[in-house]
């Protein structure tokens, strides 16, 4: 039913709006709700690095005082209020602190759906978008974890709204207000994550150029932007003057050629990797495959050709595990398992996991994202067809339009990224602000070449989606509270905690309540000297890694799988468990240290 059908119906002139805007990004932020819900994340200890943001709100709601310790990049500045003023209502607990994340990614989902349908995207195609979002692993992982990364997206998705208000406010001057409140919002927000103020820098600018006719636009717009840049200016003079943070550089030093020729690489790997988080989408796609001209069919049948080529002779000289699903895998920082928000298998306990992606799945993946790939090339090369009966004609902002605000924030967004990755590595979740802006211009385009709704099966492919989502994060959640389980078992015992290595979150969390800072190499001490780089402790199977960094633990306990190599403690039952992936059976046991042991292989 279009909205002239709708509005009829209503009974009230508010209803038509209220159906369209309110109740689809309801139902929305509703089903992302119940899929957080489905995880059960009450976990009492650390996931990834929300151990340090943890202990810093901790502190904030004791002491008034914003206290880093020696792991923070981003500021996290009004995340940290927030979580203080819970802290003192509710008293202290993870789940407490993470509960905040939760209620600023339901904002941010509901706030996304507003966004697209005001930017020309149908209800039922803005609501599959938004669910490619929310339920891809990125985001279910960031919003019960508390991080910077949820807060960031939130500044920058309230920033583009704004902005799409001013586009299509009728008066100069109503533009004018809508341009100011995006400016000095994303300035104050984005003292979550300072790559967030790309909105006010980037995105306020590009609307400005859109609205260069109305002088009183641009002397507003000017004005704020002069104003913003200043608030910037002074948060991040009293950020760097914190002891205990950690500073970033965008160049740890000057590009070799080697660095500067992996460039394309980088690039090629980060897109196949957002095609990989928005399939549902991008396979929407399929049907121009039987459209495109004869020539452009042998294009597409030539380049899946060589990529299939490429992947057999990978395959045959052992090298297909690095240019497999999902590309950004990053294997280096848990030498125990995988620290990759898709696979959500970052497990605090030692020895081989018991599941992993397996080079067959990991395959099947590719194939699958070489397909979107392939059925997007067909959507470009498909000049036959135009759109029939889209909703574009319901916006005000035209697909150029849409163009100009959008790609001058993904181009330098990525831009920005690109030295981390060239230098060290860059995880999957810190892309996570490309996907709003990606999700938008995929469905326009959608909605210009082959009509009004995506497909059925579109939901279909989002339902198996989110399905993975949640079962991988609910097993990490659930080898979590296990291992955690045993850890309390120890200090019952009498063994103290320093003594104890519960894996990464659990052992940094130790160190900042005992030593007050993780000795993490490039922080700034309160003398203002930078901390040198620290000798690298000696890592086996049967040690604690990372021992340089936490220098107040003393571990002999650690807990383990069975295949780990380090002797049981005798008189420590293990841990049983339950998993919803096989093997669904698991368990847990108290392993002692010793001098040396070989790392088995992973």
């Amino acid at each position: 039913m279009d909205e002239a059908k709708l509005a009829n119906l209503m009974p009230c002139p508010n209803c038509a709006l209220r159906a369209r805007f309110f109740y689809p990004a309801l139902a929305c932020s509703v089903i992302f709700l119940l899929s957080v819900l489905l995880v059960q994340p009450n976990l009492e200890s650390g996931t990834m690095d929300d151990w340090s943001y943890v202990r810093t709100a901790q502190m904030l709601a004791a002491t008034g005082h914003i206290e880093y310790n020696g792991w923070s990049a981003p500021m996290l500045l009004w995340p940290l209020y927030v979580a203080a003023f819970f802290i003192k209502v509710f008293g202290f607990s993870f789940l407490v602190v993470r509960s905040t994340i939760v209620l600023e990614a339901l904002c941010t989902t509901f706030l996304l759906h507003c966004t697209f349908v005001r930017a020309g995207v149908g209800q039922w195609n803005a609501s599959l978008g938004v669910l490619t979002i929310v339920l891809s692993p990125i985001f279910l992982v960031a919003s019960t974890a508390f991080l910077s990364d949820i807060p960031g997206m939130l500044a920058v998705v309230l920033c583009f709204y704004i902005c799409l208000r001013a586009l299509q406010a009728e008066a100069p001057r109503s533009a004018a207000i809508w341009l100011c409140f995006a400016g000095l919002s994303n300035a104050a927000l984005g003292t979550a994550r300072q790559i967030a103020w790309l909105g006010v820098l980037i995105v306020v600018p590009c609307t400005m150029w859109l609205l260069r006719r109305s002088r009183l636009v641009l002397i507003t717009g000017t004005l704020t932007y002069i104003v913003s840049g200043a608030s910037i200016w002074w948060a991040l003079h009293w950020f760097n003057r914190q002891p205990y943070i950690l500073p970033e550089h965008l160049f740890e030093h000057k590009p070799s050629p080697a660095e500067i020729g992996i460039i394309p690489t980088v690039i090629f790997r980060l897109v196949l990797d957002l095609v990989m988080f928005l399939v549902p989408i991008v396979l929407a796609f399929l049907p121009s495959l039987k459209r495109i001209s004869r020539r452009s069919l042998l294009l597409v049948g030539a380049v899946a050709s060589f990529v299939l080529t490429a992947l057999f002779r990978l395959r045959m000289q052992h090298m297909l595990s690095s240019w497999t699903a999902p590309y950004l895998l990053f294997p280096r920082v848990h030498p125990q398992s995988v620290e990759n928000t898709f696979t959500a298998t970052s497990m605090p306990i030692k020895g081989p996991a018991p599941f992993a992606l397996s080079m067959n799945f990991r395959l099947l993946l590719t194939l699958v994202v070489l397909l979107a790939v392939l059925a997007l090339l067909a959507a470009f090369l498909d000049r036959r067809r135009r759109a029939v009966g889209t909703d574009a004609g319901q916006s005000s902002i035209s697909f150029r339009n849409l163009l100009t605000l959008t790609l001058p924030f993904m181009l330098l967004y990525v831009g920005l990224l690109l030295p981390r990755g060239i230098f060290s590595f860059d995880y999957d979740r810190y892309y996570l602000l490309l996907l709003p802006p990606t999700v938008l211009l995929l469905l326009r385009f959608f909605q210009r070449r082959n009509g009004v709704r995506l497909p059925l099966f579109c939901t279909a492919l989002l339902a198996v989606w989110g399905t993975y989502s949640i079962v991988t994060l609910h097993d990490n959640f659930v080898t979590y509270r296990a291992n955690l389980f045993l850890c309390n078992r120890l200090q019952a015992a009498g063994i103290s905690r320093t003594g104890i290595d519960g894996g990464w979150e659990f052992n940094h969390y130790t160190q900042v309540m005992v030593g007050s800072f993780v000795y993490q190499t490039g922080i700034r001490l309160p003398d203002g000297i930078i901390l040198p780089d620290l000798p690298h402790s000696m890592e086996t199977a049967c040690s604690m890694e990372a021992l340089q960094w936490t220098p107040d633990l003393r571990p002999r306990y650690a807990i383990a799988y069975p295949t780990s190599p380090c002797p049981r403690v005798p008189g420590f039952e293990p841990v049983r468990f339950r998993t919803w992936l096989p093997p669904q059976q698991r368990e847990a046991y108290v392993v002692q240290y010793i001098a040396q042991a070989p790392i088995p292989p992973q």
